[in-house]
């Protein structure tokens, strides 16, 4: 019996012998591990308000919706065109325009029915004022003489 006890002895000191250390150490309680540099997380991004694309020499290359209260107006801006629309004329007047950058925002330029016509779009939170929604862009539409506001949202 006493044979038996001693095979089996060394059996089992032989097997802790030959066991890797380095899988000792891997298998080792992780609270007692020596602690790991702390690598610094990149800054979480801000809600910024969309930028405004670079604007192209000539025609739209970019497609708003401008709309203001008191008085109302609308502006929709695409491909070249602005269509201006009141609620005395819904159908709106088309005009020709221009795209040019202004400041952090993008002007749009030309004639309505022989007054110039200039659209403002800049970058900044927006409300109209009537409504829950918060727009991306703030709106300033030059038509002859007078200046209205609004705001203003990518189509």
């Amino acid at each position: 019996m006493r044979k038996v006890w001693l095979a089996a002895g060394l059996a089992l000191a032989g097997c802790q012998q030959n066991a890797p250390q380095q899988e000792h150490a891997a298998n080792a309680d992780p609270i007692n591990a020596p602690a790991k540099p702390a690598t610094a997380l990149p800054p979480a991004p801000s809600p910024a308000v969309p930028a405004i694309a670079p604007p192209s020499a000539g025609p739209v290359a970019q497609h708003f919706v401008a709309t203001g209260t008191e008085p109302f107006w609308s502006a929709d801006v695409a491909a070249g065109s602005l269509r201006y629309s009141t609620p005395e004329n819904q159908s709106g007047a088309a005009a020709t325009v221009t795209e040019a950058k202004d400041g952090t925002g993008v002007r749009y330029s030309g004639t309505l029915g022989g007054q110039a016509i200039d659209l403002l779009i800049q970058p900044g939170k927006c409300s109209d004022g009537m409504s829950d929604k918060i727009y991306p862009y703030s709106a300033k539409l030059l038509l002859g003489t007078s200046t209205a506001r609004g705001c203003a949202e990518r189509k």
